[in-house]
């Protein structure tokens, strides 16, 4: 990656990052109901090669709205290979339960540690990253629209 153009304009633009995007989808195919209690050892879980799980915690017919505790292992990332930043539809909302993250949001960093919370409109390019020596563990709710 070169440096940006003399103008200021982004070199590349963001991408939506179709590993990420499609495993949300995957967790909730038919959007099906989950819950309304759901115990640990049931959840669905979805792993990536990113170092980045996602376990849903429950799921309402016709009711758009991902409920997942996320855990970013040390060195994972939501970014892609290539580090581009993603971006889709809807708001999302996260709580940091213990551990350390830090979120790209356009051209800011955010450092979360445990208690900070996130809210922004999931347009905006955006990636985390766990930059610590533990896992960053929390909940997030993804409302898509």
């Amino acid at each position: 990656a070169g440096p940006a153009p003399a103008d200021g304009a982004a070199a590349a633009p963001p991408v939506s990052v179709p590993e990420t995007i499609s495993g949300l989808q995957a967790l909730g195919a038919a959007r099906r109901r989950i819950g309304p209690v759901v115990r640990a050892a049931e959840r669905e879980v979805l792993t990536l090669d990113s170092g980045v799980t996602w376990e849903l915690l429950g799921q309402v017919p016709e009711v758009h709205t991902d409920f997942l505790r996320i855990t970013y292992q040390p060195g994972g990332s939501s970014s892609s290979g290539a580090g581009l930043l993603m971006r889709h539809s809807g708001t999302e909302y996260g709580h940091v339960l213990s551990g350390e993250l830090v979120l790209t949001l356009g051209f800011d960093e955010h450092h979360l540690r445990a208690g900070d919370s996130v809210s922004f409109d999931s347009t905006t390019p955006h990636s985390y990253r766990n930059d610590g020596a533990e896992p960053a563990v929390g909940i997030w709710f993804v409302l898509e629209q």
